[in-house]
């Protein structure tokens, strides 16, 4: 029997980086504060949208069902990952590796489960960036407008032309992906970024109690009207495109085993992760919903994903501008960062797969040659009452072809020594940029923020967060109730509200 202490599996250390450090790593906390950093963002800030669409009543209970589903759907995934390790050899104490998201894919269904995975976590972490590009684009411009210059200002100027004139916003988003996206998608993991995190998500937190605020220090601002059955029991036609929102609001699966493997390495245990997607689900619902609510009080059905465009020019609504612009900027590197190494990840494989690579140092277990198929129901890792993971079951597992790059091929030359998944410099800030244009170019062109969230939430969030868990839970684990509910759940959702949404989306492209 190996020894019962799995040890989880790091990045291997660049030479004289902090990673060299066995304490390297986020705690639980830091970790909390990183998840919720990836999960705050564009979705809540349309939710005041999405309820002016669909109804009170009828939002609140949606959105709190989604978070709960999600929680359940993050916890499937890195316990399955877990469950999925390998050591890279049955005759000594080798480090185990936690499989990826896209690993278990390749686990289950070979390399049509794994592209099938890389493909919809990019669909989703790409719209993520546009979304986040969009906010910046729709609050930056016109706040730093009111605050420079307020009620006096020399309108000749090149400086107020830039902020006011027609293409502001086009100008201001230019200019933020190029001096503040740039660089910070330039880390190479989420780790440094932890305590910005904790600012953006304290940001984000007096976002929601400054609009609190205002709804009951500023009556004025309110949009008077309608009766308690209009606002808040009746179902409004909207509701269907609005389901991409609310599942927008909490998915972060193409990060989350980011998050995970960010934890320090001795804390990488499910119940440490079940204390993360809980504590990071209760934080930002509560606030999320704040948020949704305080908007949708303030002006009930005039509510769009635009939020702060419905508010009259005041300072405290420029300084929310500000803080949500810096909370969206600190949002879109741990995205961009997952989305460049899923392209790195296909681009490997892909290459190994055109070299015919024999290399078996990583390796992925196949299902076939299983003794039984009720070996897939019994979880290969258990939790004792103090959180510990261990082996309560041992296999050994056949070698199939690494998705590591052969020997020689065209992407081992891009590739950092010692890494999967990092390009050296010159390759690694062109990727990067290419992908900042890219999201800042669509971001621009795209018609409103509700949009992107209902396509986006509704065809790959589904796909992501509650499609392919539940696929991936029966083939490895067994049928059990769980992944059945979340199966039934994002099927129906997926197929019905990405119609709905692509019609919106549509007739508001003009099209």
């Amino acid at each position: 029997m190996a020894d019962s202490t799995v040890t989880s599996y790091a990045p291997p250390p660049r030479n004289g980086d902090a990673t060299t450090s066995p304490s390297y790593g986020s705690s639980v906390w830091g970790a909390i504060f990183n998840f919720c950093n990836c999960v705050f963002g564009a979705g809540a800030i349309g939710l005041g949208g999405a309820f002016a669409a669909s109804g009170g009543v009828l939002s609140v209970v949606t959105m709190l069902f989604f978070a709960v589903v999600t929680k359940f759907s993050l916890d499937m995934v890195v316990e399955m990952s877990l469950d999925a390790s390998v050591t890279a050899s049955t005759t000594s104490n080798a480090p185990v590796k936690v499989a990826s998201y896209e690993d278990l894919g390749l686990i289950a269904f070979g390399k049509a489960g794994k592209y099938l995975v890389l493909w919809s976590k990019f669909a989703y972490a790409f719209g993520c960036l546009v979304a986040y590009t969009i906010v910046v684009k729709d609050n930056f411009a016109s706040a730093m407008q009111h605050i420079v210059y307020g009620g006096g200002h020399d309108e000749s100027g090149f400086f107020y032309h830039f902020l006011s004139d027609d293409s502001a916003q086009e100008n201001t988003t230019w200019v933020l992906g190029l001096f503040v996206l740039l660089p910070l998608s330039l880390l190479r993991d989420i780790t440094p970024l932890e305590k910005i995190s904790i600012v953006s998500v304290l940001a984000f937190i007096g976002i929601v109690g400054i609009v609190i605020s205002l709804y009951f220090t500023n009556p004025e601002i309110r949009v008077p009207g309608g009766t308690f059955q209009d606002h808040w029991l009746e179902v409004k036609p909207g509701y269907i495109q609005s389901l991409g929102t609310f599942i927008f609001t909490f998915v972060a699966h193409h990060t989350v085993n980011l998050v995970f493997e960010s934890l320090k390495p001795e804390l990488r245990t499910v119940g440490n992760w079940r204390r993360v997607s809980t504590w990071t689900m209760i934080i930002t619902s509560m606030f999320s919903l704040a948020l949704g609510v305080g908007v949708y009080m303030t002006f009930w059905d005039s509510s769009t994903s635009d939020m702060f465009g419905l508010y009259p020019p005041m300072f405290l609504i420029d300084f929310i501008k500000l803080l949500l612009c810096m909370t969206m900027l600190f949002t879109y590197p741990p995205s961009l960062i997952s989305c460049r190494e899923l392209l790195i990840d296909f681009a490997v494989d892909m290459s190994a797969k055109k070299d015919n690579s024999t290399d078996t140092t990583i390796s992925s277990p196949n299902l076939s040659d299983m003794e039984s198929s009720r070996e897939l129901e019994q979880p290969l890792l258990t939790e004792d009452s103090n959180g510990t993971t261990e082996v309560v079951e041992e296999f050994t597992l056949p070698t199939t072809t690494t998705c590591s790059a052969a020997s020689g091929s065209w992407i081992e030359s891009m590739l950092l020594r010692g890494y999967e998944r990092q390009l050296i410099f010159p390759f690694h800030f062109s990727l990067t940029i290419v992908m900042v244009y890219f999201t800042t170019l669509l971001a621009i062109k795209a018609p409103s923020l509700g949009d992107v969230l209902n396509i986006v939430g509704c065809a790959s969030g589904t796909m992501m967060a509650f499609i392919l868990p539940a696929i991936l839970s029966y083939k490895l684990q067994g049928r059990t109730a769980m992944p059945a509910f979340i199966l039934c759940i994002g099927g129906p959702v997926g197929f019905i509200g990405t119609y709905y949404s692509l019609i919106q989306l549509i007739e508001d492209l003009g099209v």
